[in-house]
C-alpha cells in the first residue's frame, strides 16, 4: 500500500472543516470549510461517483496516531489517494460469494481519504472532482441540494 497526499488549490478552514455529507444513488458530495490559495474563505467541495463504500468517524485529529494508515504517512488536514488498498481488496473478497462476482469490477476504484478536525471521512469510489466555492457555504449547500433533487 502507499499513500499519496493530494494537493489541491483549497486546503480546510484552520477552524474545522465540519464536513456535510450529501449521498444519493451511491454518489456522494461533500462539502468542507476550506480556504483557497488567495486566502479567501469559503466551501471546498468534492464529488465522489460510483461510490462503493463511505466512512465517517474517528479518529480525530488528536487520536490519528492510532489510525491505521498513520504509520504509511497519514496526517491531520489532508487528503491523500491509497494505492493498492486493502480495504477495496477486502471488499472484493468478501463479494466472491455472489453469484455473479467480477474481480475485474473493482480494478477502477479508488480509496480516498480525508482527514478532518473531528474525524476521518473514507470513499471507495471510481471517480471525484473538487472545486472551491468562495462564500458562504448554505449558499452552496442550496445549490447542491437543489441540483441533487
Amino acid at each position: 500500500m502507499k499513500l499519496i497526499e493530494q494537493h489541491l488549490d483549497f486546503t480546510q478552514e484552520a477552524g474545522g472543516a465540519e464536513p456535510v455529507v450529501l449521498y444519493q444513488n451511491h454518489n456522494v458530495t461533500l462539502l468542507v470549510h476550506a480556504e483557497n490559495t488567495q486566502g479567501d474563505l469559503g466551501t471546498g467541495i468534492f464529488r465522489f461517483a460510483n461510490v462503493l463504500e463511505l466512512k465517517v468517524g474517528p479518529p480525530n485529529d488528536e487520536a490519528l496516531r492510532g489510525h491505521r494508515y498513520y504509520p504509511l504517512g497519514l496526517r491531520a488536514y489532508a487528503y491523500y489517494l491509497l494505492e493498492d488498498s486493502d480495504r477495496i481488496e477486502e471488499l472484493k473478497v468478501a463479494n466472491r460469494v455472489h453469484p455473479y462476482h467480477n474481480e475485474a469490477r473493482y480494478n477502477d476504484y479508488i480509496h480516498h481519504i480525508l482527514t478532518c478536525k473531528d474525524e476521518v471521512i473514507e470513499s471507495i469510489a471510481r471517480k471525484v472532482e473538487y472545486d472551491f466555492v468562495a462564500g458562504l457555504r448554505e449558499e452552496v449547500f442550496k445549490r447542491i441540494t437543489a441540483e441533487i433533487r
